[in-house]
């Protein structure tokens, strides 16, 4: 079996980010930048739903995502299909561009737009931001970044595989910077220049304005860096939450099931 084969297989790809997600849970527990005072299992919970909710949602978009690049090979529909890039730079340019839309702009237009926004908030209710709160997402909001997803493909014309690969990446990085890892403050700012680091994203869970609304990559940091989105701010001086709603109610699956409905902008 060749890694592109491991690559397109599903639960090959779930088991391996269960495996990273488990290791850095272990990682935190040992050796946390943020001393937390929480109960580890009802904060595991809620962004654990939030996971599997994902996960049902993906396995769902899975054929129609298999038929449309099937559709863009045979009737040469996408950009990628009229060049003779070579593989490496295809899937290159294939990560950057679903990274830049399904991951960067769709979350800058989710703190541009009032709809969106109530969709996106409940990622920025949680207060004891750590690497589950990478899976802290409604459903709808998945729905929105798979169909940018889907999108990009159709822009691009790309292969299942570099599309897998992509999704892949984008959950290990978002484990990685969503992380409450300590570990050097140069080697964090180093790797920033390149991706996204925890102590830059942790950043864009601030609980004040204008650092919510900064620092929107996943992948590659350099996005923020050419549209003026980047701000940094000490990790000491740094509260997460939202100040539009409660701290106490960030482990309420329920209450954010129905959030997208109830909360007023």
């Amino acid at each position: 079996m060749t890694l592109i084969d491991l690559i397109n297989k599903r639960e090959y790809r779930e088991i391996f980010v269960f495996i990273t997600l488990v290791i850095i849970m272990f990682i935190e527990f040992s050796n946390p930048v943020i001393m937390f005072y929480y109960n580890r299992f009802h904060h595991f919970k809620v962004n654990i739903f939030f996971h599997f909710t994902k996960l049902l949602l993906g396995m769902a978009f899975a054929s129609f995502m298999l038929y449309l690049v099937n559709f863009c090979q045979i009737n040469h529909i996408g950009i990628l299909q009229y060049f003779q890039f070579p593989v490496w730079l295809q899937t290159l340019i294939t990560v950057m561009m679903l990274d830049f839309l399904a991951a960067y702009f769709i979350h800058w237009a989710q703190h541009q737009v009032s709809w969106l926004w109530k969709i996106h908030i409940i990622h920025h209710t949680d207060t004891k931001v750590d690497v589950t709160t990478s899976n802290r997402h409604h459903p709808l909001e998945d729905m929105l970044r798979l169909l940018m997803t889907l999108l990009t493909i159709m822009i691009l014309g790309c292969q299942l595989w570099m599309v897998a690969l992509y999704q892949v990446l984008s959950i290990l990085m978002s484990q990685y910077n969503h992380s409450n890892i300590k570990y050097p403050n140069k080697l964090d700012k180093f790797l920033s220049y390149l991706v996204v680091t925890p102590g830059m994203h942790k950043v864009h869970h601030h609980f004040l304005m204008p650092y919510t609304n900064s620092n929107y990559s996943n992948i590659f940091s350099c996005w923020d860096r050419i549209f003026g989105t980047y701000k940094f701010l000490p990790i000491s001086k740094i509260k997460f939450g939202i100040d539009c709603e409660k701290e106490d109610i960030d482990e309420d699956i329920m209450y954010h099931l129905k959030l997208p409905f109830t909360h007023k902008s």
